[in-house]
């Protein structure tokens, strides 16, 4: 693919990120009730460091049947529905935190699926880069995506003959090294990352309401 092309492909790929995130942090993360999520989930994971910490420190022999077990069985009973509510609480506020960030992903997503369908129309079969290797068989499968070739007929990309047509690349390929390169660190740099155990969508369905 030519530089100019390939640039301008680059380009286009990060400023989509960027514009995606730089209106999620405008119209979700920077507001009051992002900001409130984030207070309640490090109040709940403080509550919860705090309760775990307890329960460290109770005796092993806390949970014995003998003795005095009545009032120790009690006791430990008491603390693990403490750290059991503590947990389901740190659990639904890291869930509550991840909604807030499902709706800017999906959006980004359809933004990409759009962007995918322009430029796949606009480069659509034609080689648009030549790999300086022969990928294995089961990688041709992305790299020549779209491509058809005419026995005996030379092909090109720019000014470049393409060697081998098993060297070519079409645009699927080169949009997806963008996908997990320029496009991923754009959006560590301006996108705003949730807490851990807020990633994905699984920490909604891992939550007790989720759950319920």
């Amino acid at each position: 693919m030519p530089a100019p092309e390939l640039l301008q492909l680059v380009t286009t790929v990060v400023v989509v990120q960027i514009g995606c995130d730089l209106v999620a942090n405008w119209r979700v993360f920077n507001q009051a009730p992002y900001k409130k999520l984030l207070g309640q989930a490090d109040r709940a994971k403080s509550k919860l460091d705090r309760e775990i910490a307890a329960a460290g420190k109770e005796p092993a022999q806390a949970s014995s049947v003998s003795g005095k077990s009545g009032k120790k069985s009690s006791r430990a009973e008491k603390m693990a529905k403490r750290l059991q509510r503590a947990q389901d609480d740190y659990s639904e506020a890291l869930a509550n935190v991840a909604k807030k960030h499902t709706v800017p992903s999906v959006m980004t997503s359809v933004m990409f699926l759009v962007l995918l369908r322009i430029l796949g129309t606009e480069y659509k079969g034609n080689i648009i880069g030549v790999l300086p290797f022969t990928p294995f068989k089961f990688l041709q499968r992305l790299t020549l995506r779209g491509l058809t070739f005419v026995e005996g007929a030379d092909e090109f990309v720019g000014t470049e003959k393409v060697g081998s047509t098993s060297q070519a690349a079409a645009f699927m390929f080169i949009y997806f090294l963008c996908g997990i390169s320029v496009k991923f660190y754009a959006g560590r740099f301006f996108g705003t990352r949730p807490p851990k155990g807020a990633e994905s969508i699984m920490s909604v369905m891992d939550s007790p309401e989720g759950q319920k």
